[in-house]
């Protein structure tokens, strides 16, 4: 397996053999890695250079008298005040829910069990954690005169980022008007310039007067409590944790209804469609976006549980972190006998995950995220289950998940509307008896007339 190619500083504090591998194959070429064998080597190491990643082992801490001269939360808390953005990931053997807890005080970001320790999971909890370049401004929110940052804009043909509105020049509402009429809706700011120019947009809102809410600022706030959560799956500390599985499921329904919040902003569902969702797939757009298009699809088809099949959307492809990380670029159709049948196992992973929270999952959800690669004719998996006897959530995340992929901006190609979309998602599914036999024919029906006006 290859791994992704980003480029970041890592310190490695790791002196078992087999964990040092794994950690290194998640970071490949591109990435500076440093690795150590004991703590005073890490304080080092991080006196010396500023990083963006540190994995420290508990194992490693410990000399050969079975003494710690550098614990791992003394480790934590020291690299935590050298550099406050970085993340830090500690892998353990065993630890306590209130250890756990002054670890992350203390500044841990993640701490993983080392039995469960996989190159695999690695890379996925390094796609969610890592931090990114740009952040996502949506382009309705831009209502000052002179920008303080750069904004850019993202061309796919050529994949790369351009400056659309220049630093210290002044505004201009007519380029905008232009890229609205190009059906651009989403810009980008770099992330250390963020918090900057949501600031100024909301002293220019409160000017305004109305206090208009700065919705790039509320899906930021979404995009962080989501990444909190996901994170927080991953965490050996509260596993079996009645206590803490209470209030991670309280965190996800608020998180649905925060959601709910910001799509009903907008002045109708297909306006929402267009501007909100994250335009470029990544491990977080995807969960945000499918659980915008569930909650969408489930009241344009008139189902009831919204909240709960907009949760399951959020989780439903968590158990991805369990498999072969380059199986998520292939489609089912490209994928080999073999190949199939493991990534069909991020499905059970996914309930295992959040069940080891000992969470009470509604059976809404549940059913949602068990049944959402059924397909209406039976073709599906993991119980080749036939139409009405697959959950109305699961077989309505079936058609999520499809249009996701299709509404995704990539490399190369031109940004589609959501019509544009779904037309093409009825397209590649072939004739309309393969459409409707793949999934509910009621929900096809619902939301091609829905469509069929902006068409």
């Amino acid at each position: 397996m290859k791994a992704p190619s980003w480029k970041q500083q890592v310190l490695l504090v790791i002196n078992d053999l087999d964990v040092r591998h794994q950690s290194l194959a998640v970071f490949g070429k591109e990435s500076r890695c440093a690795v150590v064998e004991n703590g005073t080597e890490a304080v080092t190491q991080l006196e010396k250079s500023d990083f963006q990643v540190l994995i420290i082992d508990e194992k490693a801490l410990v000399d050969a008298h079975g003494n710690s001269p550098v614990s791992f939360l003394e480790l934590t808390q020291y690299a935590n005040q050298l550099n406050q953005g970085l993340t830090i990931i500690v892998l353990v053997n065993k630890i306590l829910s209130q250890a756990g807890e002054f670890a992350r005080k203390s500044g841990a970001t993640l701490i993983m069990d080392r039995k469960d320790f996989s190159t695999e999971r690695m890379i996925y909890v390094i796609r969610v954690m890592r931090k990114r370049t740009f952040r996502t401004v949506l382009i309705d929110d831009l209502n000052i005169d002179e920008m303080e940052t750069d904004i850019y804009h993202y061309l796919p043909l050529s994949d790369r980022y351009a400056i659309a509105f220049p630093k210290n020049e002044p505004f201009s509402v007519a380029r905008r008007e232009k890229l609205q009429e190009l059906k651009i809706s989403h810009l980008f700011v770099l992330e250390a310039d963020f918090n900057k120019l949501v600031h100024a947009l909301q002293e220019k809102a409160d000017q305004v007067g109305g206090h208009k809410p700065i919705l790039t600022q509320q899906l930021s706030l979404i995009r962080d409590q989501y990444k909190k959560t996901l994170i927080a799956l991953f965490d050996v500390s509260t596993d079996g944790n009645i206590h803490a599985g209470k209030v991670l499921y309280e965190e996800m329904m608020d998180l649905v209804s925060k959601i709910e919040v910001l799509v009903t902003s907008f002045k109708d569902y297909y306006e929402c469609l267009e501007k909100l969702p994250y335009p470029r797939w990544s491990t977080l757009a995807h969960g945000i976006n499918s659980a915008i298009y569930a909650l969408v699809f489930a009241k344009i088809c008139n189902l009831e549980n919204t909240h709960e099949i907009t949760m399951a959307a959020l989780f439903h492809n968590v158990g991805l972190s369990e498999i072969n990380q380059s199986l998520h670029d292939q489609s089912e159709a490209e994928m080999s006998i073999i190949e199939l049948n493991v990534y069909k196992k991020h499905v059970s992973a996914s309930l295992e995950l959040l069940k080891q929270k000992r969470m009470v999952i509604p059976k809404t959800v549940e059913l949602a995220i068990a049944q959402h690669h059924e397909n209406y004719n039976g073709t599906g998996f993991p119980e080749r289950l036939i139409g009405e006897a697959i959950s109305p959530g699961a077989r309505l995340l079936s058609i999520v998940g499809s249009f996701d992929y299709f509404a995704s901006v990539k490399p190369k190609q031109k940004k589609k509307t959501p019509s544009e979309a779904w037309n093409e998602l009825k397209n590649v599914q072939g004739p309309s008896q393969t459409l409707y036999s793949k999934f509910d024919p009621d929900f096809i029906a619902a939301l091609d007339q829905f469509f069929r006006p902006t068409m």
